[in-house]
């Protein structure tokens, strides 16, 4: 039998306590309507017992422009969760950003090296769109852990984002479509002033 004593060091094992890990989620939407884009950010830090969960809305007056709605929508979350949660040595943070868009999960996973050694420049020469976000974001993946996906299903929470970005894009548009009214009525008055 082989009894051997082994006296191992573990002073530094007392000092070195794991970080608690705290997971968030973040769901981000867009929708475009007519002129305008409106977003949607829905966020909850695990652990959080309140049903509701915290958001984001923008809009934005210009077309086609969902892409910058969920990566602002996204980088605004993560900073409202950091605020909220605060990062020290004692605490890490893990992020789970879920959106429809294909171009944002690549950009992501597949992009951010090539991006940043080509300056934000893609493959065609041409400036990446919406670089200010991309680069907040990869900054942002840099002082937590940041995982950005697909939905792997329909969920309430998803249509509550969905939802809400486009309701968001129909207040502007409404919003739009008055103020066009508000300045046809003071042109028609300015007429019939002269």
């Amino acid at each position: 039998m082989n009894t051997k004593n082994t006296i191992t060091n573990n002073t530094d094992s007392l000092d070195a306590v794991a970080p608690e890990v705290v997971q968030a989620k973040i769901v981000s939407a867009a929708c475009c309507l007519d002129g305008v884009t409106g977003g949607a950010a829905l966020y909850k830090v695990k652990g959080d017992t309140s049903k509701e969960w915290k958001s984001r809305e923008l809009l934005i007056h210009a077309p086609y422009k969902a892409e910058r709605a969920i990566l602002e929508g996204m980088v605004g979350s993560i900073e409202a969760v950091l605020d909220e949660v605060g990062l020290d040595k004692a605490r890490k943070l893990e992020i789970t950003c879920v959106v429809y868009s294909d171009v944002i999960v690549r950009g992501f996973n597949n992009q951010k090296e090539t991006w940043e050694a080509n300056g934000f420049i893609n493959r065609r020469g041409n400036k990446v769109k919406e670089s200010r976000y991309w680069k907040q974001l990869f900054s942002l993946a840099e002082a937590c852990k940041i995982t950005v996906r697909k939905p792997t299903k329909y969920s309430t929470v998803l249509k509550g984002c969905t939802n809400r970005a486009r309701m968001v894009a129909q207040a502007g548009l409404q919003y739009k479509r008055d103020a066009e009214v508000m300045a046809q009525v003071a042109d028609a008055v300015a007429k019939d002033r002269s």
